[in-house]
């Protein structure tokens, strides 16, 4: 017997690959076009599939362009987590997260956040803050981060401020114009800016 589906819906196996590829596409098509303009027909001719494949992993345009900005924001701090065991880490921790940040997509998907703010608050006090597209993964990134520096001895702060501390430094990074290797080292800069603080020293501005 021949079984039928729906257009633009591909088979179960691939649709974990179908959502990546959404993915990728709109934050091409979103960068270069600017999130107010990029289309569902032009992010699905890029990925490769039909509107409706579309629709049916997202929901519709703007439910794309928050899942580009969650899937490439600082939620990706979450993974980098896993190596951060004291202040003695914390080089190799920044290292990680800057170098999944650089990559192709999530520089799109920070591109797109700047398109939509013009820039992060001059004053950021805490995710709220934050513009809704970074909000949520910022959040959750900032929980788990909060969870690795409760285990430190003698923090000059709560767990959670000295995790925002980190969290917002290499946001501002991020966000400002850099070339790749100003990037990187700045944050490594940033990096033992908050080690040096956790640790006795003054804390970064």
């Amino acid at each position: 017997m021949t079984s039928f589906r729906a257009p633009g819906r591909p088979p179960r196996s691939a649709g974990l690959d179908a959502h990546s590829a959404l993915l990728r596409a709109g934050g091409l098509v979103f960068a270069l076009s600017g999130p107010t303009r990029g289309s569902v027909r032009a992010v699905a001719a890029v990925a490769g599939l039909s509107p409706a494949a579309l629709y049916a992993r997202f929901g519709n345009r703007a439910g794309l362009l928050d899942a580009v900005l969650a899937e490439c924001g600082p939620g990706t701090v979450s993974g980098a987590c896993d190596r951060l065991h004291g202040p003695d880490d914390l080089p190799e921790f920044v290292a990680a997260v800057w170098e999944t940040w650089t990559r192709p997509l999530p520089r799109a998907a920070f591109a797109l956040y700047l398109h939509r703010t013009g820039a992060l608050p001059n004053r950021v006090r805490g995710c709220a803050d934050l513009e809704p597209g970074l909000r949520g993964p910022a959040e959750a990134a900032l929980r788990v981060l909060t969870r690795r520096v409760t285990r430190w001895p003698e923090l000059p702060a709560t767990p959670a401020e000295v995790a925002w501390v980190l969290m917002e430094g290499l946001l501002r990074l991020r966000a400002a114009p850099l070339s790749a290797l100003e990037g990187t080292l700045q944050s490594q800069t940033h990096a033992r800016a908050v080690q040096a603080w956790v640790t006795g020293g003054e804390r970064p501005c």
